[in-house]
């Protein structure tokens, strides 16, 4: 049986919660840039040695953002993540999963 992700989030207890948090040495208007500007995002965002692709995206509350990991060996793990609030330059609060599924080569 597969759980949707509503009921997923409905039923996540909070002990299984992971919360990350980053300072960086840098002007905040350019750190939010570099979440918010699409073009500057793909170049940095995932593991090193992946290639991130974007789907669709947009950055807003309620707005989400759908990609593709590629791994140095191929496979491709599609992602989402849901933009729950949005507060330029302060802040962006995001929900970030994967589809729970790989993509074989040479799908698109």
């Amino acid at each position: 049986m597969t759980m949707t992700d509503a009921a997923a989030r409905d039923t996540w207890a909070l002990d299984r919660e992971i919360v990350l948090s980053r300072v960086l040495d840098a002007p905040r208007e350019l750190v939010f840039k570099a979440w918010s500007d699409p073009k500057l995002l793909v170049q940095w965002f995932g593991p090193e040695g992946f290639k991130t692709e974007t789907l669709e995206i947009d950055i807003r509350e309620g707005g989400r953002w759908r990609f593709i990991y590629t791994g140095p060996d191929g496979t491709r793990w599609e992602n989402r993540m849901v933009f729950l609030r949005v507060d330029a330059p302060r802040l962006l609060e995001m929900e970030h999963a994967r589809t729970w599924t790989t993509i074989p080569r040479g799908f698109t």
